[in-house]
């Protein structure tokens, strides 16, 4: 039995695509460009339309408020079935998640827990930290470089879920196409 972290934002859940869909429901003066696939490019993608990073915090904290991000969105690749998948084997999942939007922690805790019942993606722990090496894990899914190579260098498999924002030149990065793929190693790791 393994204990599976699982990072949401950008493995499980389109945060972007919700920011934008929260953008586009407010008056504002930002040039928001379409995205092939409604997949941004780079971790920084709001700089492009001229906001600040003060302004982007302040824009996901109302978001958050306003119950869209974290709360409204489809799952990325299927998540809750490629989740069900691994738990099928007796593991346990354990999402950590950095989400700190909103006014209160409740905002992006509640919202984060209504989608996830929403979507039927059953876990076992939920933790909000920057820090996934927090709660331990024997292999975990991301999609941000630098949690990745502390997730490794605290002993645990990680797995990088390629996105356009988290390419690099690099070729010791274990890397999956989507949480599906994970998925499968996971079974595999898991006989």
């Amino acid at each position: 039995m393994l204990r599976v972290g699982i990072d949401l934002d950008g493995v499980c859940y389109n945060f972007a695509k919700s920011f934008i869909h929260y953008m586009n429901g407010i008056d504002h003066n930002y040039q928001i460009p379409h995205y092939e696939n409604d997949e941004v490019d780079k971790w920084y993608f709001y700089r492009d339309w001229g906001m600040s990073d003060q302004e982007f915090v302040k824009h996901c904290h109302n978001g958050a408020d306003d119950m869209i991000i974290f709360r409204q969105g489809e799952q990325r690749d299927n998540a809750a079935e490629a989740i069900d998948f691994m738990r099928a084997f007796g593991n346990t999942i354990h999402i950590v998640t950095d989400r700190s939007f909103g006014t209160t922690p409740e905002s992006s805790e509640e919202n984060t827990k209504w989608w996830l019942f929403s979507h039927g993606i059953r876990y076992d722990t939920l933790d909000f930290s920057a820090d996934k090496t927090s709660i331990p894990t024997d292999v975990f899914i991301e999609d941000k470089l630098e949690n990745y190579d502390a997730l490794v260098a605290a002993g645990v498999d990680c797995y990088l879920v390629d996105r356009p924002w988290n390419q690099d030149d690099s070729v010791y990065r274990k890397r999956v196409k989507s949480i599906q793929e994970f998925a499968t190693l996971v079974g595999c790791m898991s006989i």
